[in-house]
C-alpha cells in the first residue's frame, strides 16, 4: 500500500474515484494536481495492460481479487507489509503473461 494515495482515497471508500490525485504546496499555499508524464514505453504498457484487465472493477471487485489465496495479501499476517517480490511476481504472473 502507498498511504498517501491511500489516505487520499479512501474517503471514496467502494465508490468509483471521481477526483484527481493532488497535493499541497507550501510555497504558493495552494492544492495542485501533479503532472508527470508517462514516457517509458515500457511503464506505458504495463499501465495499459493494467487498465485494460482491471479498469472496469469497482473495488469491491478487486480487493475480492487481491484477497483470494494464492496472492500476496494471503501470503503475510494481516497488517504486515508485503514485500514486493511477492508482489512483483504475482502481477508478473496474472496481467502481464497474460
Amino acid at each position: 500500500m502507498i498511504p498517501s494515495l491511500y489516505h487520499e482515497f479512501k474517503r471514496f471508500g467502494p465508490r468509483n474515484i471521481t477526483d484527481l490525485s493532488t497535493h499541497f504546496d507550501y510555497t504558493t499555499r495552494k492544492f495542485v494536481i501533479p503532472s508527470v508524464p508517462a514516457t517509458d514505453p515500457d511503464a506505458i504498457g504495463v499501465l495499459e495492460r493494467t487498465w485494460a484487465r482491471y479498469g472496469y472493477k469497482r473495488a469491491s471487485g478487486l480487493v475480492a481479487l487481491t484477497h483470494k489465496p494464492g496472492t500476496p495479501w494471503s501470503q503475510v499476517n494481516t497488517g504486515d507489509v508485503i514485500p514486493d517480490d511477492l508482489i512483483r511476481e504475482h502481477f508478473e504472473n496474472t496481467v502481464l503473461r497474460s
